[in-house]
């Protein structure tokens, strides 16, 4: 199996790593009892090409609150991972958004998905001008990238997948 790799509108690439990817499905809801689950995605902007990388992500923590229709990201432990990437990387990877799961086999964004994704894309970090959102379902994976343009929050669908057996 190799990396995940999607085509972005401005013609770069988002690339997923195996090993991000996989952590993210081991939490896919497949049981009836299943929690949503999430984390952020940590990674880099290419120099040569503007292209991104996911090269780490966040697995729920204790703090966080999960439900079979509700996730909430508690910042303690996903600072913590983030800071230690920081390091361990030499200042040189980045926040670059969020995923979560969904109990629906091909996921839909909620209400609060919206208003969570717009609240971290009015507070623009590390100089990055996008961020990604990923949500994982029973069978299919759809990521969302946001971009705040002078205050002008714009959220796309980017691309789906199904996930992988």
């Amino acid at each position: 199996m190799l990396d995940h790799q999607y085509q972005l509108p401005s013609n770069h690439f988002l690339k997923i790593t195996l090993n991000s990817y996989q952590v993210m499905k081991s939490f896919i809801q497949l049981e009836k009892n299943s929690c949503e689950a999430g984390g952020i995605l940590v990674g880099r902007v290419l120099d040569e090409s503007n292209n991104f990388i996911i090269d780490d992500v966040s697995s729920p923590m204790p703090t966080d609150h999960r439900r079979r229709k509700h996730f909430y990201r508690h910042p303690n432990g996903h600072q913590d991972f983030f800071d230690k990437k920081w390091r361990e990387s030499k200042n040189t990877c980045f926040y670059l958004g969020e995923w979560h799961t969904h109990p629906e086999p091909s996921p839909n964004p909620s209400h609060i998905d919206f208003q969570t994704w717009r609240r971290l894309l009015k507070f623009p970090t590390q100089n990055i001008s996008v961020l990604f959102f990923i949500i994982l379902g029973t069978s299919q994976m759809k990521i969302w990238q946001g971009t705040n343009n002078n205050g002008a929050i714009r959220i796309e669908l980017v691309a789906a997948s199904k996930i992988d057996a």
